[in-house]
């Protein structure tokens, strides 16, 4: 008898619809039988039940004439009624999977709209949720916590610009969404703008290929998700940024009655004996070493990048998709598109039975074509994540060292090891969603309100002169607060929601930090994507207080001398240490500035550049 992981097939699966007669296949090779019923409506309790046939690979299969568009489906088995896991959009809180048209779910403009081309190799990543962007009444939004409120253009608090506006004018190249694809914590008929608690980050997934109904106009109507949600990535597109999908294929929110389980019990999640592994943490942990498995996962990848036009996958806890996996996922993506970002997060919550040579942990990366977050760097910036020990920024000057292997790309220099081999696979950041915010890390570690304003425009500074891809929080460039929540992943939205009046508030802030990401764009000199060329191009200062970061960058043409004081110390630096020239030129200083002068003087809490 055939073993079940030895069965495969590569036939379409799902929904295969047409005007003429639509198709629908469902792999389930343990199941005796599999029903399909068809519904006129999402509420109708009345349905048709028709008979699927299974072929040799296992795949259940109905063929039904004429249009079906605007009906609802289901697959019934072992007094289990179930959703199609291929499911292209479903009604509201996934009920029943949809019959739509996809040709019919575009915006106008949508199938020909200006994609931008934003190296993948210099992205400047934004990460935020859909929701947190509009869904405070200072947004300036109509459509508050929707798609369609992020998508809105022209918005503003007071005077200042918000939005997708914000991010325009912030400079930054991709913006990183938390989960869009279909979640199951959040009641997709409560709209947050009513029901603020009714909040998830996300990572509660259902349906893979469904985009989440809570976030469209009418999570009933199974195209409104679909094109409210195509309408937001044109609008970025055609502002100039590339769209990131948060993904979470490491676990489902659902365990034994998942529609994956339900459908090929114990396949689909990797099992200890009868009990399901827990490395996510979450109940279970999706076995992507699996063929079937491991085609669901780029099947659904691929359907994403093309019919939503997405730029870039972060693929959540990545040590638990098995490295094969990841390769092939990279291979198929980038022969659709070459310049598709790729990172993640190289660490699981608990032990996996997935053998760590498949493990995707640091250093797995090395010498391959993703990124992934690099936490020492991370720490060395603030110190840990929750609590009250502080890092560099809040004087804590041994980790200067850390710091500058940060700044290096944490490629090896000299005779120093690391867990990593090129500048491009590492992702650097010293804020993500989760934790406390940075603003609130600092107050936990005793900042004082003063020094706040000085010591995430340095974090900003330090993080946009580094090797490697930098990535921030949405909010962080003005202070942004959840007021001490560490954790605010189905908190409500006066905690996660962004309020747009900070931004008026440290508005001197924003345009410092606005200025640091255009230095970055404009000299072109950390991008670089070896660790040979970083090793050439790159000396560091040596002979410098604890407090001052110092390095020069030769890229062939200009030597750029870049330094940060991160103390309220002014420092004067001897010239004539670091060059025999009578007078070298000031290109930066917390601002652009192009000025020759003939001593080299820090003031508090400042970045310089100069080209010597």
């Amino acid at each position: 008898m055939q073993k079940i992981n030895e069965i495969y097939t590569d036939k379409e699966l799902g929904l295969i619809y047409s005007k003429e007669k639509s198709i629908f296949r469902v792999w389930a090779p343990t199941q005796k039988q599999v029903k399909l019923a068809l519904y006129q409506n999402y509420s109708t309790l009345q349905r048709q039940v028709f008979e699927m046939k299974k072929d040799e690979d296992g795949v259940f299969e109905c063929e039904i004439e004429g249009d079906l568009e605007s009906m609802f489906y289901t697959y019934i088995l072992n007094n289990s009624e179930v959703c199609d896991p291929y499911s292209f959009s479903t009604s509201a809180n996934s009920v029943r999977s949809a019959i739509v048209d996809l040709k019919k779910s575009n915006p106008e403009g949508f199938e020909d709209h200006y994609i931008p081309f934003n190296d993948k190799d210099k992205a400047i990543i934004v990460e935020t949720h859909v929701a947190d962007i509009s869904i405070n009444e200072n947004s300036g939004a109509i459509n508050r916590g929707l798609f369609l409120g992020a998508a809105e253009i022209g918005t503003k608090c007071n005077n200042v610009s918000t939005n997708i506006d914000h991010f325009e004018e912030l400079g930054v190249t991709h913006v990183h969404l938390l989960p869009v694809t279909d979640y199951i914590t959040v009641n997709e008929l409560k709209p947050l703008s009513k029901y603020p608690g009714n909040y998830n980050w996300g990572y509660d997934q259902e349906l893979y290929m469904n985009i989440e109904g809570s976030f469209s106009t009418n999570p009933n109507d199974p195209y409104s998700r679909i094109r409210e949600f195509k309408t937001l990535i044109k609008n970025y597109h055609e502002k100039g940024m590339s769209i990131v999908l948060d993904v979470v294929y490491n676990h489902t929110f659902k365990t034994f009655d998942s529609v994956f389980n339900t459908l090929v019990p114990n396949y689909y999640y990797r099992m200890e004996g009868s009990v399901f592994a827990n490395g996510s943490g979450c109940g279970n942990e999706i076995a992507s070493e699996k063929p079937m498995v491991r085609k669901f996962i780029i099947d659904s990848l691929l359907y994403l990048a093309k019919e939503y036009k997405i730029d870039g996958f972060r693929f959540d806890l990545m040590a638990l998709t098995d490295i094969d996996t990841l390769m092939e996922i990279i291979r198929v993506l980038r022969e659709y598109n070459p310049n598709i970002l790729i990172y993640g997060e190289p660490w699981m919550a608990n032990p996996s039975p997935l053998d760590y040579n498949k493990q995707v942990n640091i250093g797995s990366q090395k010498g391959k074509d993703f990124a992934i977050f690099n936490p020492f760097f991370r720490d060395a910036f603030k110190g840990d994540n929750d609590g009250t020990v502080g890092g560099y920024l809040q004087g804590e000057y041994y980790n200067k060292y850390q710091m500058q292997v940060g700044i290096a790309g944490s490629v090896p220099m000299d005779e120093m090891d690391t867990n990593f081999e090129n500048p491009l696979e590492v992702i650097n950041y010293f804020n993500a969603h989760d934790n406390l915010i940075f603003y609130d890390k600092l107050v936990k570690t005793g900042v004082s309100e003063e020094n706040i304003n000085d010591l995430t425009y340095m974090a900003f500074s330090i993080l946009m002169t580094s090797q490697g891809l930098p990535f921030f929080h949405s909010g962080n460039s003005f202070l942004r607060t959840k007021k001490l929540n560490h954790n605010s992943y189905n908190a409500s939205t006066d905690i996660n929601g962004i309020d747009w009046s900070l931004k008026e508030k440290n508005y001197d802030l924003f345009l410092k930090i606005k200025d640091i990401i255009k230095l970055r764009k404009d000299l072109g000199i950390f991008n670089m994507k070896t660790g040979d060329e970083v090793r050439e191009k790159i000396s560091f200062i040596d002979n410098l207080k604890d407090y001052v970061l110092g390095y020069i960058i030769d890229d062939g043409k200009n030597s750029f001398l870049i330094l940060h004081n991160v103390s309220k110390n002014i420092e004067d630096i001897n010239m004539k240490d670091l060059t025999d020239k009578d007078e070298i030129k000031l290109i930066f200083s917390n601002g652009f500035v192009d000025e020759d002068v003939n001593n080299i003087k820090l003031e508090s809490y400042t970045t310089n550049v100069y080209i010597i």
